[in-house]
């Protein structure tokens, strides 16, 4: 696990461990190998291949509470804000669409005199 609520650390963590396992390899085919082999796989001197862990029964996923009212007034923010963004650059372009697929049909069915 990450152990982070970083995103940005989340999206590179796994990275920065695996350029910290090459720069520790003792050779460049161990490096390769770590670098195109199965995930998790290390040389054996530095503790060979990881496996994820078994989930048991005592785990508990995250739940966050958001019971609190300036959560839910933020979460509908940003679900405003997203939509109002996602439709000013999408609503332009379908009915520019639209107005060219009637004008195109216009041009066709009108008969010249």
């Amino acid at each position: 696990p990450v152990g982070s609520w970083n995103p940005i650390y989340a999206n590179f963590a796994h990275y920065i461990d695996l350029f910290r396992y090459t720069k520790q390899s003792r050779s460049w085919s161990d490096t390769k190998n770590m670098l195109f082999k199965q995930p998790g796989w290390l040389p054996d001197y530095l503790g060979g291949v990881q496996r994820p862990e078994a989930v048991t029964e005592d785990f508990k996923k995250y739940n966050a509470d958001v019971s609190f009212i300036w959560m839910k007034t933020y979460i509908f923010a940003q679900f405003v804000i997203a939509i109002s963004i996602t439709a000013y650059f999408l609503l332009p372009l379908i009915f520019y669409s639209i107005f060219r697929i009637f004008q195109s049909r216009e041009k066709r069915f009108i008969p010249s005199g």
